[in-house]
């Protein structure tokens, strides 16, 4: 089957519509890249900027002033873009305990100037006055840089963009400076509810587990703490950087409309610069990642949380061993598929025409907290109606009686060959997507799959395997899962003690899980769900 879709590209399978071109090299100081060739575009002829930053648009036949003229913003659309992102493997799952949010800290203070380009922010200047943009995330397992602009100035973007990882200056001003800004990240991150129920989970991890940390940081855990334990945070970050940040450690995506020698050449002569370092022991060495539960035992309670969004939910939640992140085989997705359809019959349409609910989402994200080496997280997301609240007891037994009939049933072959022939043909044919998304994704998925499979690991399904798929259903038991209720009303009505997690200062109360929730029961309505039909 997949002969029909995919093509061989070097060493990395892609969809036979794919018209981009591929290369993956190796650079000898160990940095791993993937260059890609996009076919030129006829929309916009561009030429070469001169001395002055202007630039001649052939198609219009008149030149512009990159910098002052409106009309190059308005024309952006038409530009041909290049874009480069590079993942560092290091995240918050990283940070040491005395200064939580290290990780997110070094990736602001990292582009605050370096030995080449010294001067604060001088690579978002760069970028602004060409009509580009950059930005950088930190994660659990990494953390990721990238870039996009019109293709005649990505030669100069990425030197710039490579000085950043080589020479970095970390000057005590900007250590400094860049206080605010993560704080007001962290501020702005307080509103969310999901952020704010992610926090609590964290709390239930195990002391000193890597899933434990405060991710996000503020001025509290980057000053205050460590002044207290008379650690001194620029030579913190110093050492993270040298820890962390060498050329074994990364994965650079690069796209551009030159030809791949050409792209070669400019990532050799730019990335090779970046210090290469041996092996290094990290958090995940000190922990059995692959067998040991990483939450305590009241995981497994009920937690009533006070929402500041509006709206009523319930949030039933597993962790699971991190083999069944497994890529080729995808056990969870082919759970999640049978339990959140929505068509007639299904566990939704029920729920809904009943009037209990109004949203049901099922399954793994695929995000970093839910699938990385700790756990693969399985979620049944709710928002509930208000006669759904009032009957929450009934919305719960349900869940969980569907999941056992799926248990008792088994999920049959002839849905995991439906799922991969859609997600093959969507594959074939998907959009395109901005060139730095674009590379960002192949930055990320350069860490977690094999090379021939760095295109379509996180598209595709290889194997049916229905052993592991009924290992996964065999965790998906009440008694094993972390309920979570958001509703101010709920909240209000509870009695029982009122705790304040530490850094959002959510509130919430601690429960046993009801033991009704515990013990599924039948209903004679339940003969209106059943299986999606072949």
């Amino acid at each position: 089957m997949f002969a029909k879709h995919l093509v061989k590209d070097g060493l990395i399978w892609r969809s036979i519509s794919d018209k981009k071109r591929y290369r993956f090299i190796e650079l000898t100081n160990g940095l791993k890249a993937i260059l890609v060739s996009a076919p030129k575009s006829n929309d916009c002829n561009l030429q070469s900027p001169d001395d002055s930053g202007n630039f001649f648009l052939s198609n219009h036949f008149y030149f512009v002033t990159y910098l002052y003229s409106s009309y190059v913003h308005a024309e952006k659309e038409k530009l041909k873009l290049a874009a480069a992102a590079l993942a560092v493997r290091a995240g918050s799952f990283q940070d040491p305990f005395d200064v939580e949010g290290l990780a997110h800290f070094v990736e602001h203070t990292i582009l605050m100037g370096n030995k080449q380009f010294p001067a604060e922010n001088d690579f978002d200047t760069f970028l602004n006055e060409r009509c580009g943009y950059s930005n950088a995330s930190t994660l659990y397992e990494y953390t990721m840089f990238y870039f996009e602009l019109p293709n005649v100035y990505f030669d100069e973007a990425l030197k710039r963009f490579s000085a950043i990882f080589h020479s970095p200056l970390f000057r005590d001003s900007s250590i400094i400076k860049e206080i605010k800004p993560v704080d007001c990240e962290f501020k702005d991150a307080i509103s969310s509810d999901d952020c704010r129920v992610m926090q609590i989970l964290a709390s239930l991890a195990k002391d000193k587990h890597p899933l434990s940390v405060f991710t996000f940081g503020n001025s509290y855990s980057l000053v205050d703490v460590p002044q207290k334990k008379g650690i001194n945070l620029q030579k913190e970050v110093k050492e993270f950087w040298s820890q962390y940040y060498h050329a074994q450690n990364m994965c650079l995506s690069v796209l551009a409309e030159n030809d791949l020698d050409t792209i070669e050449e400019m990532v050799r002569k730019y990335f090779s610069t970046i210090r290469s370092a041996g092996s290094i022991i990290t958090k995940m060495d000190l922990f059995n990642s692959s067998l040991d539960f990483p939450y305590i035992l009241e995981f497994h309670k009920l937690y009533i949380i006070e929402p500041l969004q509006s709206g009523d939910y319930i949030h039933i939640s597993w962790s699971l061993p991190p083999r069944f992140n497994c890529y080729k085989r995808k056990p969870s997705h082919l759970v999640s598929m049978i339990l959140g359809h929505e068509g007639n019959g299904s566990l939704y349409s029920y729920l809904k025409r009943s009037g209990l609910v109004l949203e049901f989402i099922a399954g793994n994200e695929e995000s970093n907290y839910d699938a990385n080496s700790y756990q693969s997280v399985f979620l049944i997301k709710v928002q509930l109606t208000e006669l759904g609240m009032k009957m929450l007891d009934h919305v719960v037994n349900t869940i969980f009686w569907f999941i056992n009939q799926i248990r008792i049933k088994g999920i049959e072959k002839f849905y995991f060959d439906e799922e991969q022939f859609i997600r093959l043909y969507h594959f074939q044919y998907a959009d395109d997507i901005s060139p730095s998304s674009y590379c960002t994704k192949l930055a990320s998925d350069m860490l977690k799959y094999p090379l021939e499979d760095v295109l379509i690991g996180s598209k595709i399904y290889y194997d049916f395997d229905s052993s592991l798929i009924n290992q996964a259903l065999e965790y998906l038991e009440p008694s094993k899962a972390n309920f979570i209720l958001l509703s101010q009303k709920q909240f209000d009505a509870r009695s029982s003690q009122v705790y304040t997690e530490k850094w959002f200062e959510t509130k919430y109360r601690v429960e046993e899980v009801p033991s009704q929730w515990l013990n599924t029961t039948s209903h004679s309505d339940y003969d209106q769900i059943y299986f999606p039909a072949q």
